[in-house]
């Protein structure tokens, strides 16, 4: 039997991903539209690669559904956001 993590430890892969998610709507209020969607891509790429590598007991939060439905969601989602920013016109 592991031991039990800590509560900061259980904490920081869904603060990390939630601190690169603001970073980038920072970004995009302030009219870096591309950019900013490319930095909440790479939140959404953090949050996946953290789910794909931690337990389910390091990973906190980040841990919704088993790890091969997580890890599907966030990998669409990340692939989405980066066509998104590459795709999408940035507004005038």
């Amino acid at each position: 039997m592991g031991r039990r993590p800590q509560p900061l430890e259980s904490w920081w892969p869904s603060l990390s991903s939630l601190f690169t998610l603001l970073v980038g709507i920072g970004f995009v209020t302030m009219g870096y539209f591309r950019f900013g969607l490319l930095v909440i891509a790479a939140a959404a790429v953090v949050a996946f690669v953290l789910r794909l590598r931690l337990s389910d007991a390091a990973a906190g939060m980040l841990v919704v559904r088993s790890r091969k439905a997580d890890l599907v969601v966030l990998g669409v989602l990340s692939a989405g956001l980066v066509l998104l920013a590459i795709w999408v016109p940035a507004p005038r």
